[in-house]
């Protein structure tokens, strides 16, 4: 919540990277963790690993 405008912002679909952990935070909804959604995960956490130029892992 923010302090200033008192409003929430709601995120459906996080991805935390913390050093070499991955956390998914999504809602228990099953169209969330669909294979298709599996696989759109898959390339959006790849995508952001090359661009982040920790593409090596140790």
């Amino acid at each position: 919540m923010s302090e200033h405008g008192g409003s929430l912002e709601l995120t459906r679909n996080l991805k935390v990277f913390d050093g070499q952990t991955l956390y998914l935070l999504k809602p228990l909804a099953l169209r969330f963790w669909t294979r298709s959604a599996a696989l759109n995960d898959a390339d959006e956490i790849a995508a952001a690993i090359l661009t982040s130029g920790r593409g090596a892992v140790a």
